[in-house]
């Protein structure tokens, strides 16, 4: 029994012995279910089961093999994304410049509201986005023009995440600030107090 069936019991006023019954019903038909379904395919599972037995070591290199391959293939994938992301991150440095020059630059402010509330402010021209609505925000960053993340997370992993997802969705120019905020607040650079949304 499950907690969710007691508050339904609950609300329908059922007494325990028709809980019970009605309980037990539904265990019988959930089995019952998978057991009809085994007993109606006996003969396509006993030839499968040969088949595979036939095969044995074979079918189990294949199995491993492919798996292993599957794995491979994610773990380089993240690598190359993982090192593509980390030549292309910017200084505290290099973005205070830009913003000194006046470039198209687009600063995204990732931290969660909690961190916001502690250290209100933000790197001038900030706009603000949890990372849980960038699927929904996403079209209010342009396309064109250099794209600044950052988090209060440590090696900057939020920015990595939201930069992949980024470059998924088209964006080419996207750099995770080294360090985030705090990087940025050490070096002594300019912040705005004011909230944005």
């Amino acid at each position: 029994m499950n907690a969710i069936s007691a508050c339904v019991a609950g609300v329908f006023n059922l007494s325990r012995p028709a809980f019970l019954i009605l309980n037990a019903l539904g265990s019988c038909l959930w089995a019952g279910a998978f057991v009809s379904l085994g007993y109606l395919f006996r003969h396509q599972l006993e030839e499968a089961a040969a088949l595979a037995s036939g095969m044995g070591g074979r079918l189990a290199a294949v199995l491993i093999l492919a798996i292993m391959g599957y794995v491979g293939i994610r773990y380089l994938r993240r690598y190359r994304l993982t090192r593509a992301l980390r030549e292309d991150r910017i200084t505290p440095e290099e973005l205070k410049q830009k913003l000194d020059e006046k470039a198209n630059v687009v600063i995204i402010d990732l931290r969660h509201p909690l961190d916001a509330q502690q250290r209100p402010g933000t790197v001038p021209g900030a706009m603000r986005i949890a990372p849980e609505e960038l699927s929904q925000r996403y079209r209010e960053i342009p396309v064109n023009g250099e794209i600044v993340l950052y988090c209060s997370c440590p090696n900057e992993a939020t920015s990595a995440q939201v930069a992949r997802k980024l470059n998924q969705l088209g964006y080419n120019q996207v750099r995770p600030l080294i360090g985030g905020l705090d990087a940025w607040h050490k070096k002594g650079f300019p912040l705005a107090v004011e909230t944005l949304a």
